[in-house]
Protein backbone atom coordinates (compact mmCIF):
# COMPACT_ATOMS: atom_id res chain seq x y z
CA UNK A 1 0.00 0.00 0.00
CA UNK A 2 1.37 3.65 -1.10
CA UNK A 3 2.40 5.99 1.93
CA UNK A 4 -1.20 8.45 3.20
CA UNK A 5 0.72 11.15 1.42
CA UNK A 6 1.02 10.02 -1.50
CA UNK A 7 -2.53 8.90 -1.63
CA UNK A 8 -4.02 11.77 -0.33
CA UNK A 9 -2.28 13.80 -3.05
CA UNK A 10 -3.71 11.86 -5.68
CA UNK A 11 -7.10 12.33 -4.18
CA UNK A 12 -6.32 15.75 -4.50
CA UNK A 13 -6.22 15.13 -8.14
CA UNK A 14 -9.77 14.18 -8.32
CA UNK A 15 -11.25 16.00 -5.84
CA UNK A 16 -9.84 19.32 -8.57
CA UNK A 17 -12.00 18.34 -10.80
CA UNK A 18 -15.18 16.81 -9.31
CA UNK A 19 -15.25 20.37 -7.12
CA UNK A 20 -14.87 22.17 -9.91
CA UNK A 21 -18.22 20.89 -11.31
CA UNK A 22 -20.12 20.30 -8.11
CA UNK A 23 -18.85 22.52 -5.64
CA UNK A 24 -20.28 20.49 -2.27
CA UNK A 25 -17.53 21.32 0.31
CA UNK A 26 -18.00 23.81 2.80
CA UNK A 27 -20.08 26.97 2.08
CA UNK A 28 -17.76 29.68 0.65
CA UNK A 29 -17.73 32.91 2.59
CA UNK A 30 -19.98 35.47 3.19
CA UNK A 31 -20.12 38.44 0.18
CA UNK A 32 -21.94 41.75 0.10
CA UNK A 33 -22.69 43.99 -3.00
CA UNK A 34 -20.17 46.18 -4.42
CA UNK A 35 -21.84 49.93 -5.84
CA UNK A 36 -22.65 47.95 -9.38
CA UNK A 37 -24.67 45.02 -7.31
CA UNK A 38 -22.29 42.40 -8.55
CA UNK A 39 -21.29 39.98 -5.81
CA UNK A 40 -17.69 40.26 -4.22
CA UNK A 41 -15.91 38.32 -1.28
CA UNK A 42 -15.34 39.72 1.88
CA UNK A 43 -12.49 37.67 3.34
CA UNK A 44 -10.78 39.05 6.50
CA UNK A 45 -8.04 40.27 6.10
CA UNK A 46 -5.26 39.96 8.74
CA UNK A 47 -3.93 43.95 8.57
CA UNK A 48 -0.43 43.50 10.55
CA UNK A 49 0.45 40.67 8.23
CA UNK A 50 -1.02 42.81 5.30
CA UNK A 51 0.97 45.96 6.43
CA UNK A 52 3.88 44.12 6.80
CA UNK A 53 3.55 42.42 3.27
CA UNK A 54 3.14 46.29 2.14
CA UNK A 55 5.96 47.34 3.61
CA UNK A 56 8.13 44.73 2.16
CA UNK A 57 7.00 44.86 -1.10
CA UNK A 58 7.47 48.34 -1.73
CA UNK A 59 11.49 47.38 -0.38
CA UNK A 60 11.21 44.22 -3.20
CA UNK A 61 10.04 47.05 -5.58
CA UNK A 62 12.83 49.41 -5.07
CA UNK A 63 15.19 46.68 -5.73
CA UNK A 64 13.83 44.80 -8.49
CA UNK A 65 10.95 46.09 -10.18
CA UNK A 66 12.34 48.27 -13.26
CA UNK A 67 15.96 47.35 -12.72
CA UNK A 68 16.10 44.28 -14.87
CA UNK A 69 20.05 44.81 -15.57
CA UNK A 70 20.95 43.77 -11.87
CA UNK A 71 18.69 41.11 -11.50
CA UNK A 72 20.90 37.72 -11.07
CA UNK A 73 18.75 35.99 -12.96
CA UNK A 74 18.79 34.75 -17.18
CA UNK A 75 16.17 33.12 -18.61
CA UNK A 76 17.70 31.39 -20.93
CA UNK A 77 20.36 30.36 -18.89
CA UNK A 78 17.72 29.14 -16.32
CA UNK A 79 16.15 26.93 -19.57
CA UNK A 80 19.56 25.65 -20.72
CA UNK A 81 20.29 24.22 -17.33
CA UNK A 82 16.85 22.59 -16.92
CA UNK A 83 17.24 21.30 -20.36
CA UNK A 84 20.27 19.59 -19.00
CA UNK A 85 19.08 18.43 -16.13
CA UNK A 86 15.45 16.90 -17.95
CA UNK A 87 18.14 14.90 -20.29
CA UNK A 88 19.66 13.39 -17.08
CA UNK A 89 16.69 12.69 -15.79
CA UNK A 90 15.41 10.57 -18.79
CA UNK A 91 18.34 8.58 -18.69
CA UNK A 92 18.02 7.80 -15.30
CA UNK A 93 14.15 7.04 -15.63
CA UNK A 94 12.66 4.40 -17.89
CA UNK A 95 9.32 5.21 -16.98
CA UNK A 96 9.94 9.20 -18.61
CA UNK A 97 10.25 9.15 -21.93
CA UNK A 98 9.94 12.67 -22.35
CA UNK A 99 10.42 15.95 -20.16
CA UNK A 100 10.29 19.68 -20.65
CA UNK A 101 11.12 22.49 -18.10
CA UNK A 102 11.17 26.28 -19.53
CA UNK A 103 10.25 29.34 -18.23
CA UNK A 104 8.55 31.06 -21.60
CA UNK A 105 11.30 34.32 -22.27
CA UNK A 106 7.74 36.42 -23.46
CA UNK A 107 5.88 36.42 -21.17
CA UNK A 108 8.77 35.70 -17.86
CA UNK A 109 10.19 39.28 -16.24
CA UNK A 110 10.64 38.96 -12.43
CA UNK A 111 12.14 42.42 -12.38
CA UNK A 112 8.43 43.15 -13.73
CA UNK A 113 6.63 40.36 -11.49
CA UNK A 114 5.36 37.96 -14.50
CA UNK A 115 6.59 34.39 -14.95
CA UNK A 116 5.31 31.39 -17.39
CA UNK A 117 6.54 28.08 -16.46
CA UNK A 118 5.76 25.37 -19.12
CA UNK A 119 6.00 21.65 -18.06
CA UNK A 120 5.62 18.51 -20.13
CA UNK A 121 6.01 14.87 -18.97
CA UNK A 122 5.83 11.97 -21.46
CA UNK A 123 5.02 8.86 -19.36
CA UNK A 124 5.70 5.32 -20.71
CA UNK A 125 2.94 3.97 -18.00
CA UNK A 126 0.82 4.76 -14.96
CA UNK A 127 -0.51 3.84 -12.22
CA UNK A 128 -4.00 3.26 -14.06
CA UNK A 129 -2.96 2.23 -17.82
CA UNK A 130 0.20 0.64 -19.25
CA UNK A 131 -0.47 2.90 -21.86
CA UNK A 132 1.78 6.08 -22.58
CA UNK A 133 0.20 8.92 -21.12
CA UNK A 134 1.04 12.98 -21.74
CA UNK A 135 1.00 15.77 -19.40
CA UNK A 136 1.25 19.52 -20.41
CA UNK A 137 0.71 22.08 -17.52
CA UNK A 138 1.68 25.51 -17.90
CA UNK A 139 1.61 28.04 -14.72
CA UNK A 140 1.07 31.84 -14.47
CA UNK A 141 1.76 34.22 -11.90
CA UNK A 142 1.33 37.86 -12.21
CA UNK A 143 1.87 40.47 -9.33
CA UNK A 144 -1.18 43.32 -10.12
CA UNK A 145 -0.14 46.17 -7.40
CA UNK A 146 -3.10 48.62 -7.81
CA UNK A 147 -5.45 49.45 -6.18
CA UNK A 148 -3.43 46.54 -3.76
CA UNK A 149 -1.17 44.13 -4.34
CA UNK A 150 -2.54 40.70 -5.72
CA UNK A 151 -1.48 37.90 -7.03
CA UNK A 152 -3.40 36.59 -10.32
CA UNK A 153 -2.75 32.88 -10.88
CA UNK A 154 -4.20 30.71 -13.72
CA UNK A 155 -3.38 27.30 -14.06
CA UNK A 156 -3.74 25.34 -17.03
CA UNK A 157 -3.20 21.29 -17.63
CA UNK A 158 -3.74 19.01 -20.29
CA UNK A 159 -3.13 15.28 -19.34
CA UNK A 160 -3.58 12.57 -22.34
CA UNK A 161 -4.34 9.73 -20.73
CA UNK A 162 -7.16 6.86 -20.63
CA UNK A 163 -9.53 9.11 -18.48
CA UNK A 164 -12.04 6.32 -17.14
CA UNK A 165 -8.79 4.53 -16.02
CA UNK A 166 -7.75 7.36 -14.32
CA UNK A 167 -11.14 8.04 -12.39
CA UNK A 168 -11.14 4.43 -11.07
CA UNK A 169 -7.89 4.66 -9.86
CA UNK A 170 -8.45 8.52 -8.18
CA UNK A 171 -12.13 8.00 -6.99
CA UNK A 172 -12.02 4.84 -4.10
CA UNK A 173 -9.26 7.15 -2.66
CA UNK A 174 -11.38 10.41 -2.62
CA UNK A 175 -14.31 8.66 -0.67
CA UNK A 176 -11.89 7.24 2.09
CA UNK A 177 -11.13 10.97 2.15
CA UNK A 178 -14.42 12.22 2.22
CA UNK A 179 -15.80 9.37 4.75
CA UNK A 180 -13.20 10.20 7.40
CA UNK A 181 -13.70 13.94 7.40
CA UNK A 182 -15.96 14.27 10.57
CA UNK A 183 -15.67 18.10 10.41
CA UNK A 184 -18.60 20.75 9.97
CA UNK A 185 -22.17 20.54 10.55
CA UNK A 186 -23.90 17.50 10.74
CA UNK A 187 -25.97 18.44 7.67
CA UNK A 188 -22.36 18.60 5.86
CA UNK A 189 -21.30 15.29 7.04
CA UNK A 190 -24.30 13.44 5.94
CA UNK A 191 -23.87 15.37 2.85
CA UNK A 192 -19.87 14.16 2.40
CA UNK A 193 -21.14 10.62 3.45
CA UNK A 194 -23.61 10.06 0.76
CA UNK A 195 -21.15 11.77 -1.95
CA UNK A 196 -18.56 8.95 -0.74
CA UNK A 197 -20.66 5.76 -1.09
CA UNK A 198 -21.48 7.21 -4.68
CA UNK A 199 -17.79 7.30 -5.56
CA UNK A 200 -17.29 4.16 -3.79
CA UNK A 201 -19.20 2.17 -6.12
CA UNK A 202 -18.66 4.04 -9.58
CA UNK A 203 -16.58 1.63 -11.74
CA UNK A 204 -16.19 4.03 -14.83
CA UNK A 205 -15.50 2.87 -18.11
CA UNK A 206 -16.24 5.70 -20.67
CA UNK A 207 -17.46 9.50 -20.48
CA UNK A 208 -21.06 8.56 -20.04
CA UNK A 209 -20.21 6.99 -16.71
CA UNK A 210 -18.20 9.94 -15.50
CA UNK A 211 -21.05 12.38 -16.51
CA UNK A 212 -23.68 10.51 -14.23
CA UNK A 213 -21.64 10.26 -11.27
CA UNK A 214 -20.35 14.55 -11.77
CA UNK A 215 -24.35 15.33 -12.23
CA UNK A 216 -25.63 13.11 -9.60
CA UNK A 217 -23.44 14.73 -6.79
CA UNK A 218 -24.29 18.25 -8.34
CA UNK A 219 -28.25 16.80 -7.62
CA UNK A 220 -27.03 15.93 -4.20
CA UNK A 221 -25.18 19.43 -3.15
CA UNK A 222 -28.19 20.78 -5.09
CA UNK A 223 -30.96 19.33 -3.12
CA UNK A 224 -28.59 19.88 0.35
CA UNK A 225 -28.63 23.39 -0.25
CA UNK A 226 -32.52 23.66 -0.87
CA UNK A 227 -33.09 22.31 2.65
CA UNK A 228 -31.04 24.48 4.93
CA UNK A 229 -32.35 27.43 2.73
CA UNK A 230 -35.97 25.93 3.70
CA UNK A 231 -34.89 25.79 6.97
CA UNK A 232 -33.23 29.05 7.07
CA UNK A 233 -36.73 30.45 5.48
CA UNK A 234 -39.02 28.67 7.92
CA UNK A 235 -40.53 31.00 10.71
CA UNK A 236 -38.99 28.41 13.43
CA UNK A 237 -35.61 27.82 12.42
CA UNK A 238 -34.01 25.06 13.85
CA UNK A 239 -30.63 27.21 14.74
CA UNK A 240 -30.11 28.63 17.93
CA UNK A 241 -27.66 31.35 16.16
CA UNK A 242 -28.43 35.35 15.87
CA UNK A 243 -30.72 36.38 13.58
CA UNK A 244 -27.34 38.15 12.61
CA UNK A 245 -25.67 34.61 11.89
CA UNK A 246 -28.91 33.44 9.98
CA UNK A 247 -29.33 36.17 7.61
CA UNK A 248 -25.41 35.61 6.83
CA UNK A 249 -25.53 32.32 6.72
CA UNK A 250 -29.27 32.41 4.27
CA UNK A 251 -27.18 34.64 2.08
CA UNK A 252 -24.08 32.43 1.76
CA UNK A 253 -26.76 29.40 1.03
CA UNK A 254 -28.32 31.36 -1.86
CA UNK A 255 -24.70 32.40 -3.18
CA UNK A 256 -23.99 28.70 -3.59
CA UNK A 257 -26.91 27.75 -4.71
CA UNK A 258 -26.83 30.87 -7.71
CA UNK A 259 -23.28 29.49 -8.51
CA UNK A 260 -24.18 25.83 -8.88
CA UNK A 261 -27.05 26.25 -10.81
CA UNK A 262 -24.98 29.26 -12.92
CA UNK A 263 -22.16 26.40 -14.15
CA UNK A 264 -22.38 25.93 -17.68
CA UNK A 265 -22.27 22.26 -18.36
CA UNK A 266 -22.01 21.00 -22.16
CA UNK A 267 -22.52 17.32 -23.78
CA UNK A 268 -21.73 16.68 -27.13
CA UNK A 269 -22.58 12.67 -28.53
CA UNK A 270 -21.55 10.85 -31.71
CA UNK A 271 -23.46 9.56 -34.37
CA UNK A 272 -24.03 6.42 -32.36
CA UNK A 273 -25.26 8.63 -29.04
CA UNK A 274 -22.42 7.76 -26.82
CA UNK A 275 -21.20 10.87 -25.38
CA UNK A 276 -17.84 11.92 -26.63
CA UNK A 277 -17.51 15.48 -24.90
CA UNK A 278 -17.93 16.90 -21.29
CA UNK A 279 -17.58 20.36 -20.40
CA UNK A 280 -17.87 22.54 -17.46
CA UNK A 281 -17.12 26.12 -16.81
CA UNK A 282 -18.04 27.47 -13.15
CA UNK A 283 -17.50 31.01 -12.36
CA UNK A 284 -16.86 31.48 -8.39
CA UNK A 285 -16.34 28.07 -7.58
CA UNK A 286 -16.42 26.54 -3.63
CA UNK A 287 -13.19 25.10 -2.50
CA UNK A 288 -12.35 22.92 0.79
CA UNK A 289 -11.48 25.49 3.87
CA UNK A 290 -14.09 28.32 2.49
CA UNK A 291 -11.91 29.40 -0.13
CA UNK A 292 -13.62 30.30 -3.92
CA UNK A 293 -11.62 29.81 -7.29
CA UNK A 294 -12.86 32.59 -9.29
CA UNK A 295 -13.07 30.81 -12.32
CA UNK A 296 -12.75 26.38 -13.47
CA UNK A 297 -13.22 24.84 -16.52
CA UNK A 298 -13.26 21.25 -17.21
CA UNK A 299 -13.22 19.41 -20.34
CA UNK A 300 -13.28 15.49 -19.99
CA UNK A 301 -12.91 12.96 -23.16
CA UNK A 302 -12.01 9.39 -23.04
CA UNK A 303 -8.20 10.06 -23.83
CA UNK A 304 -8.01 13.63 -22.83
CA UNK A 305 -8.45 15.72 -19.71
CA UNK A 306 -8.32 19.58 -19.47
CA UNK A 307 -8.24 21.89 -16.43
CA UNK A 308 -7.99 25.61 -16.51
CA UNK A 309 -8.25 27.26 -13.07
CA UNK A 310 -8.12 31.16 -12.51
CA UNK A 311 -7.83 32.71 -9.33
CA UNK A 312 -6.78 36.82 -7.66
CA UNK A 313 -5.17 35.77 -4.48
CA UNK A 314 -5.75 39.04 -2.26
CA UNK A 315 -3.05 38.22 0.24
CA UNK A 316 -0.79 36.86 -2.57
CA UNK A 317 1.08 40.01 -2.90
CA UNK A 318 1.98 39.66 1.04
CA UNK A 319 3.42 36.41 -0.28
CA UNK A 320 4.78 36.91 -2.72
CA UNK A 321 6.80 39.95 -1.18
CA UNK A 322 8.09 38.28 1.45
CA UNK A 323 8.86 34.91 -0.16
CA UNK A 324 10.29 36.08 -3.61
CA UNK A 325 13.94 36.92 -2.47
CA UNK A 326 14.32 32.57 -1.27
CA UNK A 327 12.44 31.96 -4.61
CA UNK A 328 15.02 34.33 -6.79
CA UNK A 329 17.79 32.70 -4.71
CA UNK A 330 16.53 29.09 -5.57
CA UNK A 331 16.51 30.24 -9.02
CA UNK A 332 19.88 31.50 -9.19
CA UNK A 333 21.40 28.31 -7.54
CA UNK A 334 19.61 26.27 -10.37
CA UNK A 335 21.17 28.35 -12.69
CA UNK A 336 24.18 28.14 -11.74
CA UNK A 337 24.32 24.67 -11.98
CA UNK A 338 24.33 24.08 -8.31
CA UNK A 339 24.52 20.71 -7.32
CA UNK A 340 22.93 20.54 -4.25
CA UNK A 341 19.61 22.78 -6.08
CA UNK A 342 20.18 20.42 -9.02
CA UNK A 343 19.59 17.23 -6.89
CA UNK A 344 16.52 18.71 -4.53
CA UNK A 345 14.54 19.44 -7.82
CA UNK A 346 15.59 15.66 -9.10
CA UNK A 347 14.20 14.51 -5.63
CA UNK A 348 11.17 16.81 -5.80
CA UNK A 349 10.21 15.28 -9.49
CA UNK A 350 10.30 11.59 -7.94
CA UNK A 351 8.01 12.75 -5.41
CA UNK A 352 5.74 13.66 -7.58
CA UNK A 353 6.41 11.01 -9.99
CA UNK A 354 5.85 8.30 -7.58
CA UNK A 355 1.84 9.48 -7.79
CA UNK A 356 2.10 8.66 -11.49
CA UNK A 357 4.09 5.71 -12.59
CA UNK A 358 3.48 2.40 -10.28
CA UNK A 359 6.78 2.02 -8.80
CA UNK A 360 6.28 -1.77 -8.08
CA UNK A 361 6.32 -2.75 -11.87
CA UNK A 362 10.19 -3.16 -13.38
CA UNK A 363 11.09 -0.33 -15.27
Amino acid sequence: MRPLWQRGLMAGLCVLSVTTATGWWVSPPATAQDDDGRKVRERPRREGLRRLGGLALDRVGELLQGNAATLPLDVEQINATAQSWSQRILVARGSVSRLEFELDPSATDLAEDRLQLNIRVGLAKTLWSAEPSDLRITLRLALEREPEPRLLVTVSCVLETDVPALAGQALPLLARRLAADTSGTQAEQDLRTQIAARLSTARPREVDDLADLLLSISALRLNSLGERIAQLTSDSPTSAADPESLATELRVARQARDALVAAETRLERDDDGRLVHLGIVAQQVDLAFGQILEQATIAVEENRLEVHLQDEIEQGGTWYALFKPLVVGRLVKFQEGDPAALEGAEQLFGRALELLVPSELPE
